[in-house]
């Protein structure tokens, strides 16, 4: 009678081990059919992955500052924006936004205009390289409110040199109700996707 609750007992204890181990076996297959089930679907429903290199810019720039402007002034301000990536050819696109905070003026003869240069390691490029884009603006603009200048793209390495340059055009008649009006505005580069 000893003897058969031995084996009682050694196949109760067995079947428990069997039964866990099972248990454990099932609830591996279960996650993983999840998994898998979730990365197939992410393939076969259009969904997009997207793996993109780390872009960094610096801006760097110094204030356009006027007072008492006349017929005939014109000023420049100066900026940079460099990406400064440390993976080769991680490019990035940009804006540079001309938020205009407030323009009394608002007269044809109070324009703009932008010039862009490339730099690499300080010296100035003038051919065509690879993921390098400019934004130009070589004709004279009425400064509009807060308005997108363009959009620019840079390579790892690569400084774009912009300078502004705003202008009180001289027309040789009265300008009289240009007086005592003022003009505030900044500069902003931002962002952008990069679209393939």
């Amino acid at each position: 009678m000893k003897k058969i609750k031995e084996n009682s007992n050694t196949k109760a204890i067995l079947l428990a081990v069997a039964c866990i181990i099972l248990f454990g076996l099932v609830s591996i297959g279960t996650a993983y059919s999840f998994i898998s089930a979730r990365i197939i679907g992410n393939e076969t429903n259009g969904d997009i992955t997207v793996k993109t290199a780390n872009v960094y810019a610096m801006f760097e720039g110094n204030d356009l500052i006027a007072k008492d402007i006349l017929p005939g002034y014109s000023d420049r301000m100066t900026f940079t924006i460099t990406n400064t990536s440390e993976t080769a050819d991680a490019y990035g696109n940009y804006s540079l936004i001309w938020n205009i905070n407030k323009n009394e003026i608002n007269n044809n003869n109070f324009v703009y205009k932008l010039e862009g240069k490339t730099f690499k390691n300080g010296k100035e490029i003038t051919e065509s390289i690879p993921h390098n884009k400019l934004i130009e603006i070589s004709e004279t603009r009425i400064p509009e409110m807060s308005s997108v200048l363009g959009t620019g793209t840079i390579n790892t390495g690569i400084t774009h040199k912009y300078t502004l340059t705003i202008m009180f055009k001289e027309t040789g008649v009265r300008q009289n109700e240009s007086q005592v009006k003022s003009f505030d505005s900044n500069i902003v580069a931002k962002g952008e996707p990069v679209l393939n």
